[in-house]
């Protein structure tokens, strides 16, 4: 079977342009590179801008943005910015950033939309103006302002994400968002008990939402023995379809955004193996496509029409 691929999250920019590793988003000796996507009919991945808390001042993020979006022209990467860019394009990013750090007004917020970011992970593992992360050790929701970047968000066609942010903060948005959000990557607690995974109850309202969740490749998330290979990535699909959300996962590599990858899997090129052994396990073919593309790709159809 040909497969479309849709990824909801990967820090190869990063690796990039602020580690100055070698090569460029079409090359490179990274988990990710458009090189890598030939063999796939379609291929979407969503390029996460990282706040790195060490760095973030003095307009970090926006020289991070200014660098990418000149990286990206300069290799003819299509950067897809509304539905119509969606549909017309087979190969292309939809720009992020992890962790709302530098977002300290709601005019940084329409500056960096302005710019083409169209997927905002409201907090990393700590704290900001928006809300606490899930490492922060803070069960508070999201603060007065971080509800109204929320609010914002849904008026501009951008996709919440909700990886990161702590348990009270993920029901803040669930209940505040009028449209689905998306946990990006993210895995099952039941079956990794690591603080940054989705509990049953934050995914079953997840599917009420009509949200998505990406499945993360990092080993932490897979399994609590510090190790990990593709069967533990089919297992967390295989639990999340057992809870009634066929319709709501997809991929969400952390490609470049975690040491390791899975055993068997070494970059992108790779992902036709995971979903080669859903076919095996009786998985319709309708259903695999949906969780390597489609249910990803209808989701942002919906929020950037």
């Amino acid at each position: 079977m040909d497969y479309n691929i849709f990824d909801g999250h990967c820090d190869t920019m990063y690796e990039l342009l602020i580690e100055n590793k070698d090569g460029n988003i079409v090359k490179n000796n990274l988990h990710f590179s458009f090189n890598n996507t030939k063999d796939y009919k379609k291929y979407i991945q969503v390029l996460a801008l990282y706040s790195d808390p060490k760095r973030n001042n003095n307009g970090y993020m926006k020289e991070f943005l200014k660098e990418t979006l000149f990286h990206l022209k300069e290799n003819n990467i299509k950067i897809i910015k509304d539905f119509k860019d969606l549909k017309e394009n087979n190969y292309g990013v939809v720009l992020g950033i992890e962790g709302a750090d530098e977002i300290n007004s709601i005019e940084d917020l329409y500056y960096f939309y302005n710019k083409g970011i169209r997927v905002l992970t409201l907090t990393w593992n700590g704290k900001n103006k928006i809300g606490y992360g899930a490492l922060s050790g803070c069960n508070n929701g999201l603060t007065s302002f971080g509800k109204e970047v929320v609010s914002e968000i849904n008026n501009l066609k951008m996709a919440v994400d909700v990886s990161h942010l702590n348990e009270r903060g993920f029901y803040d948005c669930i209940e505040l968002s009028g449209k689905p959000i998306i946990a990006s990557h993210s895995c099952s607690y039941t079956l990794c008990s690591h603080k940054r995974n989705l509990k049953d109850e934050q995914f079953k309202a997840l599917i009420k939402n009509k949200g998505v969740c990406g499945i993360n490749f990092c080993i932490d998330f897979l399994n609590e023995n510090g190790r990990a290979d593709i069967e533990d990535v089919v297992r967390h699909i295989e639990y999340f379809c057992s809870l009634g959300g066929e319709k709501n996962i997809g991929l969400g590599s952390d490609f470049d955004g975690i040491p390791a990858l899975p055993f068997g899997l070494s970059s992108n090129k790779d992902i036709y193996l995971i979903l080669n052994e859903l076919l095996k396990l009786n998985y319709n073919e309708e259903n695999v496509k949906n969780i390597a593309f489609y249910n990803f790709y209808n989701l942002f159809f919906e929020i950037l029409k």
